[in-house]
């Protein structure tokens, strides 16, 4: 199982397991947090440690398909973002805004 940590673009903690993108839900006492699927009716949920790394528990099964495009579409969407804040004095390359730009038309 390949997990990512990213952000949601509110700037909150979010997670991708097996392509399907998960978001905070709470964080349990015994330094565990449970996170819950961003699809709108899905109940799938998982459970990690504190650091969001290891795998605990999987409840549910999704209702939907996953969809990689979208999910690249978001961490791209959100590495832009936080490089555009990290570099404020430094004004983006032509190429760069076309390929962010075509990733979000496409």
């Amino acid at each position: 199982m390949d997990i990512i940590l990213t952000e949601t673009n509110k700037g909150k903690r979010s997670l991708v397991c097996d392509s399907f993108r998960y978001r905070v839900d709470k964080t349990l006492k015994g330094e565990e947090i449970s996170w819950r699927c961003t699809a709108k009716g899905c109940k799938a949920r998982l459970r990690t440690d504190c650091t969001g790394t290891v795998i605990i528990q999987q409840k549910n099964t999704h209702n939907h398909d996953t969809s990689d495009r979208d999910n690249e579409r978001h961490l791209l969407r959100v590495r832009s973002k936080r490089k555009a804040d990290d570099d404020i004095a430094q004004r983006p390359s032509k190429s760069a805004l076309f390929l962010v730009l075509c990733s979000l038309v496409y």
